[in-house]
């Protein structure tokens, strides 16, 4: 799968390095793509013959490197190519933890008897504020791609962003988060809190759209949840303001229940914080009580036992390629939420990836012998896989 320009966000990080390393940005299309693809297809016959599917969710699980990532970097271009309208968020870590990065403002402290110019250095007034430029990015990219499909979106609901800018379309509300960033620096302690309120109001504004149908894509969305993405070797500072932004994302079953013509694609992470890391960073500039650890957290601060309960509370599909590469199943349920398990790559699909690595001139024509072993090493993982061949 090629066909890629139609997501202007980039991609995640990992993969963003493979695509680097062999100069074309291309993904092996797997049995779980096909799954996705076909499901997104379902899914808009449904909406266009104005049947709504509450609930409608797909998450994607499974070990490290089984193409979680990829799946959702390829659902998102194809539900583009599709027609809808793509929220794509390749990053809900960023979202949390760069979206609430501090950035140094200097103010020169002015005293009657020294003027600005002349005041000494050790007498500047150093203030941290919060710079949301992960939010700012995510929807200039969203623009980017659906310019005219939100230019025609009016909105709803009633609110304080709304009545501020005067604004009609959901256009409008990206554009004056724009706006306010690009003062930023003047407006540094109100400036966040307004782009975060717009950021989540638009989201609402697409939760209720009915018009045109829409899909929210997010990767890493378990990093919101427990306490783990609060540890850090070294204390940090993360804003109230990015934590209350992707608070809306922590039940993605919730979400796509609330959406009217919609559904949600949401991809886990396991690149989880050990759990034996304290809880070292602290969320500032605001209380959040919904974040008040309890005990739940305290126990298992990774946050698996919500994952555990969001399993249990869909249909479990398991691509399995391969100890049951003749048993994969043919279509994912579209009237309740579904949870896919992804597989490992199989020996097929690793001869077919070598492929490229070969025509990059990585490695030489393959021989069974280097697949075989190749196989056996890292499990089918592809970032595993990925590593070997670079090194070879």
């Amino acid at each position: 799968w090629t066909e890629l320009d139609n997501v202007s966000e980039g991609f995640p990080k990992q993969i963003a390095g493979y695509f680097r390393d062999l100069k074309r940005n291309s993904l092996l299309f797997r049995h779980q793509d096909l799954l996705i693809e076909q499901y997104i297809i379902a899914q808009q016959q449904h909406f266009t013959h104005g049947k709504q599917v509450p609930g409608s969710v797909v998450l994607l699980d499974g070990k490290g490197g089984t193409g979680k990532s990829a799946s959702l970097l390829f659902a998102a271009s194809a539900a583009r190519k599709a027609g809808y309208i793509v929220l794509y968020i390749p990053s809900l870590r960023e979202l949390t933890t760069g979206s609430g990065t501090y950035i140094a403002h200097t103010r020169r402290v002015v005293t009657e008897e020294r003027t600005e110019d002349d005041l000494p250095v050790e007498n500047l007034e150093v203030l941290w504020y919060d710079r949301p430029e992960f939010i700012i990015a995510t929807l200039a990219t969203f623009v980017e791609a659906h310019r005219d499909q939100l230019q025609q979106i009016a909105l709803q609901r009633k609110s304080a962003a709304r009545a501020e800018f005067n604004a009609r379309t959901v256009l409008d509300l990206a554009k004056a988060a724009q706006v306010i960033y690009d003062d930023i620096d003047r407006q540094f302690e109100r400036a966040p809190r307004v782009i975060g309120d717009i950021f989540l109001e638009i989201i609402e504004e697409l939760k209720i759209q009915q018009t045109q149908s829409v899909v929210i894509a997010l990767d890493e969305f378990n990093f919101i949840l427990g306490l783990t993405q609060f540890a850090a070797p070294a204390k940090r500072r993360i804003h109230s303001r990015s934590v209350r932004a992707a608070q809306i994302f922590m039940d993605p079953i919730a979400l796509g229940k609330s959406m009217r013509c919609g559904f949600v694609l949401a991809a886990t992470t396991k690149a989880h914080p050990s759990k034996s890391r304290e809880r070292k960073s602290r969320i500032v500039g605001g209380a959040l009580a919904p974040y008040s650890p309890t005990e739940a957290d305290r126990a298992d601060p990774s946050g698996a036992y919500l994952i555990e309960a969001l399993h249990n509370s869909s249909a479990q599909v398991e691509v399995d390629m391969i100890s049951k590469p003749d048993e994969l199943p043919e279509e994912l349920p579209v009237d309740e939420p579904v949870t896919l398990h992804c597989s490992p790559f199989s020996k097929v699909e690793l001869e077919t990836l070598l492929y490229e690595y070969i025509d990059v001139k990585y490695v030489h024509p393959k021989e069974q012998l280097v697949v075989d072993r190749l196989h056996a090493i890292s499990g089918g993982r592809g970032h595993i896989i990925h590593r070997i061949v670079s090194t070879l």
